[in-house]
């Protein structure tokens, strides 16, 4: 159960080098239930969205002025479809949130590129047209394995 992120966690998302930020953002179950997080810069209110119903499940609060966003989701204990309505100077917006979906480089895909012995990289890395969990769009993934430093 993950719980709420550290100042310096949600600085390195906007700086955009936290290692994983699957682990932070999108919808997590913690002690206190169910709990969406997001970073959307600029928004001004961000309300979670039961994508099957259309219902408004809960406000996410802004906890930090550069957009980080985060709520806990009343009385719900499993996790479930939903979108984001976002309101951007004025315009609301309903997106689907990318962090929903979960990291979609398949562990052996990871395995193999990260031995080197992955023969066909080209059909899992880079950009490819797909449809998950009935949303069009479009996959990209990149592999960028962190160097350790020298001395």
């Amino acid at each position: 159960m993950s719980e709420l992120p550290d100042r310096q966690a949600i600085n390195a998302l906007f700086a955009g080098n936290y290692a994983d930020p699957f682990s932070i953002l999108g919808m997590h179950q913690t002690l206190q239930g169910l709990e969406v997080r997001a970073l959307l810069p600029d928004a001004s209110e961000v309300w979670v969205i039961e994508t099957n119903t259309g219902r408004k499940c809960a406000q996410l609060k802004c906890l930090d002025s550069r957009g980080f966003f985060s709520g806990v989701i009343p009385r719900r204990k499993n996790l479930f479809r939903y979108q984001l309505a976002v309101n951007w100077h004025g315009q609301q917006n309903l997106i689907d949130d990318a962090y929903r979906f979960g990291p979609l480089l398949p562990e052996m895909d990871a395995w193999l590129l990260a031995e080197g012995t992955h023969l066909r990289p080209y059909e899992t890395m880079g950009a490819h047209g797909t449809t998950i969990d009935g949303v069009s769009g479009t996959r990209f993934a990149v592999w960028a394995p962190m160097r350790a430093a020298s001395p």
